[in-house]
């Protein structure tokens, strides 16, 4: 399925990861996909996408959960994974998940 496909159903995508010029797609299914784009591009074309690091997005409504930890790190818990979040943007991080759980609907 090409990225242009996934963006229109954005909701299937889970998180993203970069690799230099390449991003690899998580879907909801279980599966992934290379697509030669980079994560910059494809966190821009994803509309409410969270930025964990430099090579994560993830999208907030797969978010399951989020811990601090004792060395002002965070991690988020998306479908049994923990992905790191960046020490920098810990803070942006959970002020945009809050925003984003307060518009979630049930």
């Amino acid at each position: 399925m090409t990225f242009g496909k996934l963006s229109t159903n954005n909701i299937r995508i889970m998180y993203l990861m970069g690799w230099g010029n390449y991003t690899r797609v998580f879907l909801v299914n279980s599966s992934s996909t290379i697509n030669a784009t980079t994560l910059k591009k494809c966190v821009d074309t994803l509309p409410g996408f969270i930025r964990l690091s430099k090579s994560l997005a993830v999208n907030p409504n797969h978010i399951l959960q989020i811990r601090r930890n004792s060395d002002r790190s965070a991690e988020v818990l998306v479908a049994g994974n923990w992905l790191h979040v960046s020490r920098r943007r810990v803070p942006l991080v959970i002020s945009q998940f809050k925003t984003h759980s307060g518009t979630r609907k049930n």
